[in-house]
């Protein structure tokens, strides 16, 4: 509680600080404060324009999905670690991370972030059939998903591209 205020009134590093010795105990908050320390860092970076933070966000997330494995923080630690190579482009790793998220949490309450994050990076990477498909996944498991009109939005697009290039391309 005292790192979430700390948080909320913006002391970034005081949060760390807590959720650090928190995280280093035998406690049932381990996990959650091993996430927060991610959580922390990343509004922190945000705040003060730091990108050394989100590296340093990253790596939390990293040992709070390795650590904690089967706590409920871990899908979304690696969710974040998928953003973060996302942001930097290193859409092939933010890929592997995803898959390995989607392995690990099949039955999760995030997993349409995962499923909507695992197509944008496939459009970057122009690989449009298997990003219609991961948007329709996540329309159709997730319907009441706040993700769900943007997939449906995104995957209409590539539909269209799609149907004109095959067009295009006939005889």
């Amino acid at each position: 509680l005292m790192a979430q205020v700390a948080q909320k009134k913006g002391n970034f590093m005081e949060a760390v600080g807590v959720y650090r010795r928190l995280a280093g105990i035998k406690s049932p908050l381990a996990a959650e404060a091993q996430f927060g320390i991610g959580a922390a860092l990343e509004a922190a970076a945000e705040a003060q324009k730091q990108k050394t933070y989100l590296d340093e966000a990253f790596r939390a997330y990293k040992t709070c999905a390795e650590k904690f494995p089967a706590s409920k923080f871990a899908g979304d630690a690696l969710s974040r670690m998928a953003d973060y190579y996302y942001n930097k482009e290193d859409y092939s790793r933010a890929i592997d991370i995803y898959e390995e998220a989607i392995k690990m949490n099949q039955d999760s309450k995030f997993l349409d972030n995962i499923l909507y994050g695992y197509g944008r990076c496939l459009v970057k990477m122009k690989r449009l059939d298997a990003a219609l498909e991961k948007f329709r996944t996540l329309m159709l498991t997730y319907p009441n998903s706040p993700l769900a009109p943007k997939a449906k939005q995104i995957a209409e697009a590539i539909e269209k591209k799609l149907t004109g290039a095959s067009a295009s391309a006939a005889p």
